[in-house]
């Protein structure tokens, strides 16, 4: 049997972790938060693992969405953390690969063609005459069609708070969302980088939430104008949007899990990996259990403004 270490290594180990996708790189988005960075090895001829963590109060979060993991390196792991005091460590969606009573959810992932013009290739003949029928369908309803690459931070406040604003109001009309946030407060929490619009016309027919701060990307979110639906504004801006990505010479395309249709085109990759928490000890998992069922309790009985502020703190 393979042994297997856990140690610690100094920040400047921050290079080898593999995958940049944004929510496993804890330092560029949570604030006063103490991360540190794990190795995990098991021979002096295998390469070495090497993940970001963040620790909060006894709890610890890895980032390794989109990694793979031996049984044995998440056993070896969670050993490691129980014998600093640790009682709940989050493993955030890698696939365990020589176990699949672990993997609980199932995630999608797109890799990102080389070249722009090889995307369209990865549909079959009848999607691509469907893209272009509906394509000509919106111009011919509302105008010519207009795709803008919109950067935060390079991009005034007013225009990106207007796009967030019109991505709102069309999940509110489709499935009646209330996001009940600023704008800054969205961008903040969810980790946008850039917004895509796509325009027929003046016609905003579809906005697009991207989260770019590496070459692996994931799709925030997108909405789209329900009166084009027929035209399927959504699946037009994704295929746009691919084709940017691959300019910008992206690898991946994290889509999450669920079922919708888009997430399964364009060469995408579905398989099953572990998004769950391991506690220490079974008392720990029930106290939590407990303080979840007081916050439900809490927001049935309470105005959604004393909520929030409770919340908050």
């Amino acid at each position: 049997m393979k042994k297997i270490t856990v140690e610690y290594v100094g920040k400047l180990e921050l290079s080898r972790i593999k995958t940049t996708l944004i929510y496993n790189r804890f330092d560029l988005w949570q604030e006063n938060v103490e991360w540190k960075i794990i190795k995990v090895s098991q021979q002096e001829n295998e390469e070495a693992k090497y993940l970001q963590v963040k620790l909060d109060n006894k709890i610890c979060e890895i980032g390794c969405w989109g990694m793979e993991l031996q049984q044995g390196e998440l056993d070896a792991i969670l050993k490691f953390f129980w014998k600093l005091g640790v009682i709940k460590v989050k493993i955030n969606r890698a696939r365990i690969t020589d176990n699949e009573e672990f993997n609980n959810v199932n995630d999608f992932v797109v890799p990102i063609s080389k070249k722009s013009n090889e995307i369209d290739s990865l549909l079959t003949k009848k999607e691509r005459y469907n893209m272009r029928r509906q394509t000509k369908q919106c111009e011919e309803i509302c105008g010519n069609l207009s795709f803008t690459d919109y950067v935060i931070g390079e991009t005034p406040e007013k225009s990106i708070f207007k796009l967030i604003q019109v991505f709102w109001n069309y999940k509110n009309v489709s499935y009646g969302s209330d996001y009940a946030m600023t704008e800054q407060e969205y961008i903040k929490k969810y980790h946008v980088t850039d917004i895509y619009e796509l325009k027929f016309g003046n016609t905003i027919a579809a906005v697009l939430l991207s989260c770019e701060q590496g070459t692996d990307v994931f799709l925030e979110n997108f909405s789209f104008d329900n009166k084009l639906s027929k035209q399927s504004p959504g699946m037009i801006i994704y295929n746009l949007y691919l084709k940017v990505l691959a300019k910008k010479q992206k690898e991946h395309l994290f889509l999450g899990g669920g079922t919708y249709i888009y997430k399964t085109k364009y060469g995408s990759i579905e398989q099953k990996v572990c998004d769950r928490a391991f506690y220490k000890s079974k008392k720990y998992k029930i106290r939590e259990e407990i303080v979840i069922w007081l916050h439900v309790l809490v927001a049935r009985v309470l105005p959604k403004s004393i909520v929030k502020k409770i919340r908050s703190k």
